[in-house]
């Protein structure tokens, strides 16, 4: 896959990655809803790792910063929103524009590459 296939696939997976979530925030927590986010979260994963690869950015690392937040962030909310929406179902809707805020700071490092 070329450069742009590989972008609008990632771009596609971080979409449907916040679909979910806000499908679960909103719509309760269900075994097919929390395993779809598990895989979109998976192929976010991938993609990104493939695109870094057209970069010549090693898999080994170490990576610049923006793309250590990145990750964190991301493995962080995906592996939060299934738990939050479970166990504190009250509180999940509460908690879905925070949520949207910490994802905006993933997708902004990936669109500015802060390299300090």
């Amino acid at each position: 896959m070329n450069y742009h296939d590989l972008k609008v696939l990632h771009i596609f997976f971080a979409a449907l990655t916040i679909a979910i979530s806000s499908a679960l925030f909103y719509g309760g927590s269900t075994k097919v809803r929390q395993i779809t986010l598990g895989v979109a979260s998976i192929l976010l994963l991938a993609t990104g790792f493939s695109i870094l690869s057209r970069f010549g950015i090693k898999h080994s690392g170490p990576y610049p910063l923006w793309i250590n937040v990145k990750i964190g962030v991301w493995i962080a909310l995906t592996v939060a929103t299934p738990i939050v929406a479970k166990r504190f179902p009250d509180k999940a809707q509460r908690l879905f524009w925070p949520w949207m805020l910490i994802a905006l700071i993933a997708i902004a490092m990936a669109v500015y590459k802060p390299m300090v």
